[in-house]
């Protein structure tokens, strides 16, 4: 799965930002993501699974990875519902 092409991405900060405009049938606007998000987002640039996703956020952060993997799902479930995710 990755985020679909002509989905813009803005950083700012440890903020990211999606530009959706015409990439999903459902949505169009703007998603903001916190540095979690932000993180999730930058994997799903190229085509990836949810545990790469959770073993790229393993070696970058401490914490529970049932904690983390519930975020990733969160993140992509989220993506999904905007029509902004191919798998």
């Amino acid at each position: 799965m990755r985020i679909k092409k002509g989905v813009l991405q803005r950083q700012k900060g440890d903020e990211l930002s999606l530009v959706v405009n015409g990439a999903s049938e459902s949505f169009c606007g703007v998603i903001h993501g916190n540095p979690t998000a932000a993180f999730i987002i930058k994997c799903l640039k190229h085509n990836t699974t949810e545990q790469r996703i959770l073993a790229k956020m393993k070696r970058r952060f401490d914490g529970d990875p049932d904690e983390m993997l519930a975020d990733i799902r969160e993140v992509i479930d989220m993506l999904r519902s905007s029509g902004i995710i191919e798998e």
